[in-house]
């Protein structure tokens, strides 16, 4: 038996329909793709003038702009923004310019623009919220370490001071209590006890000014958020993204002395004591100490502690100035 392939004519309308709907979708599906190589690469569309919104942002927002390799998107903005103020002016319009409606004709442009210039900020505002959560981690280690130590020593501390006014009170007054009497024992006795005295009060002396600077403990090796910035091994953990350090090793503008901020922090380190210098071999061993970069072997004490954490806070300082200038450029892109 033959094989029917449109019994009725409703059938064939139903296939001729069908065919008809899916040549429309596919049609739109081509011109999607066709927008889509028309305007999402940028530079098929940035513009090369410069823009005098641009050159409104402050020295240090364009510095950041080009560590985040948006200043040419930003400048593309700015230039549609001035073509659209220009054109609204010659008609009349007085329309803000942030608004836009449906016949703009660089509408697909700037919500592209600011889509990528968004996502590019609000990445870089996470990478650098994660570093600083990263540096408060191990500032917070290093006093709950360095608390514990000084707990100990000051626990020792009132110890010694026990001891020291049993030696140096109690045994004295044994001692002379025992020279009254007249006769050799007592007398004798009475200078054993002082002798006593003397050397317990001298041993307790010796432990105080040992125990004065609190306990060393051993350490693993366990890089921190320092080794990078003096330039010793560290873990990925440990690291900085590219866009965050390359605002440490920006020079910020207007600066005097020519240095970067890692410059700077460096120089501050030096002044107050935090480092010795960075060149000779007990230098090169305090740095690792404090980047904790090798093994320490009764190494960890709470001078050490308490510089880790001092020069941690000191980078989570400098780094989070970066937020002054990714919320200027947020807020220059939906300036109106």
């Amino acid at each position: 038996m033959p094989v029917r392939v449109f019994a009725r004519r409703s059938d064939r309308t139903r296939f001729q329909s069908g065919l008809k709907q899916f040549k429309v979708g596919l049609g739109c599906i081509l011109s999607l793709i066709i927008l889509q190589l028309e305007f999402v690469p940028t530079g098929a569309w940035l513009l090369p003038a410069k823009a005098a919104g641009f050159e409104e942002l402050s020295p240090s927002a364009k510095e950041v702009a080009s560590d985040l390799g948006i200043d040419d998107e930003l400048k593309a903005l700015f230039s549609l923004r001035e073509k659209r103020a220009a054109g609204r002016e010659n008609a009349g319009d007085t329309t803000e310019l942030s608004s836009l409606n449906d016949n703009d004709p660089d509408l697909i442009k700037i919500i592209l623009l600011r889509q990528e210039i968004n996502e590019t900020i609000l990445s870089a505002v996470l990478e650098l919220r994660v570093i600083l959560a990263r540096i408060d981690e191990e500032i917070t280690s290093y006093n709950a370490v360095r608390a514990y130590l000084e707990d100990r020593r000051d626990k020792a501390i009132r110890l010694n001071n026990i001891t020291n006014f049993i030696s140096g009170g109690a045994l004295n007054m044994v001692s002379n209590g025992m020279e009254v009497p007249s006769g050799e024992t007592p007398e004798t006795v009475g200078a054993m006890v002082g002798v006593l005295g003397g050397a317990v009060s001298t041993g307790i002396s010796s432990w105080a000014l040992k125990i004065s600077g609190g306990e060393r403990r051993t350490a693993i090796v366990n890089p921190n958020m320092l080794a990078k910035v003096f330039g010793l091994p560290t873990g990925p953990d440990h690291d900085y993204p590219p866009r965050i350090w390359n605002f440490l090793n920006d020079i910020p503008p207007g600066s005097s002395t020519r240095e970067t901020r890692k410059e700077k922090l460096v120089r501050r380190w030096l002044e107050l004591r935090r480092i010795d210098g960075l060149n000779t071999k007990e230098h090169k061993e305090r740095l690792a100490l404090l980047c904790s970069t090798i093994p320490m072997k009764k190494g960890v004490d709470i001078d050490l502690l308490e510089d880790r954490a001092a020069m941690l806070q000191d980078v989570k300082a400098a780094l989070s100035l970066m937020f002054n200038e990714l919320l200027e450029l947020m807020k220059s892109i939906h300036k109106r």
